[in-house]
């Protein structure tokens, strides 16, 4: 096996654990009793000087980093939960290129500040609006909404669809003042 296609296994065992832990959710313990694996398969294969064994025990700690990975990002987001289903005066710009409809405006909104108190860790916001006024990437808004949980559509893993931007709350139709930009 060549070092450019056990490169390409390590990368897609990576994936993998990534991919895997996304749809289960793994006990510490066996992610620990993989850490043991995957160092015993490159023990042998230094001891035995087979090349296939470290591989594999590259892989499975490649599994293992794709495991620990998502499961730091997933950990590492702000808890929101909180707030959800109550109004409140947000401070931020918006993040994103809005989407546009015919009749309504997306956009990511990063929250800066909370009811005027600065935050540590700014969030962000997924904020649908009216077409008009149209607004831009890096306008600086104060927004007045209810903070919500995203709800999945019609079989639509919405809340996941919004996840993987770094989204984990949703306002509608607010109150929006433009600051600057």
């Amino acid at each position: 096996m060549t070092k450019a296609r056990i490169f390409f296994f390590i990368l897609l065992s990576f994936a993998g654990g990534i991919a895997g832990r996304s749809f289960i959710e793994i006990p510490y313990a066996v992610l620990l009793l993989v850490f043991i694996a995957g160092f015993l398969a490159i023990l042998a294969g230094f001891l035995r000087e087979k090349k296939t064994f470290w591989a594999i025990g590259l892989m499975i700690l490649a599994v293992l980093g794709g495991v620990v990975r998502y499961d730091y990002y997933d950990n590492s987001q702000p808890v929101l939960r909180e707030l959800y289903g109550k109004s409140f005066r947000m401070e931020g710009y918006v993040f994103r290129e809005p989407s546009r409809s015919d009749k309504a405006s997306n956009f990511s909104f990063r929250v800066e500040s909370l009811e005027g108190t600065l935050l540590d860790r700014p969030f962000l916001v997924r904020v649908t609006t009216r077409r008009y006024p149209e607004y831009e990437i890096g306008d600086v808004l104060a927004i007045r909404g209810v903070i919500k949980e995203p709800e999945n559509l019609n079989g639509f893993d919405y809340a996941a669809y919004l996840k993987k931007d770094g989204i984990f709350a949703v306002v509608s139709f607010p109150v929006i003042e433009e600051k600057g930009g």
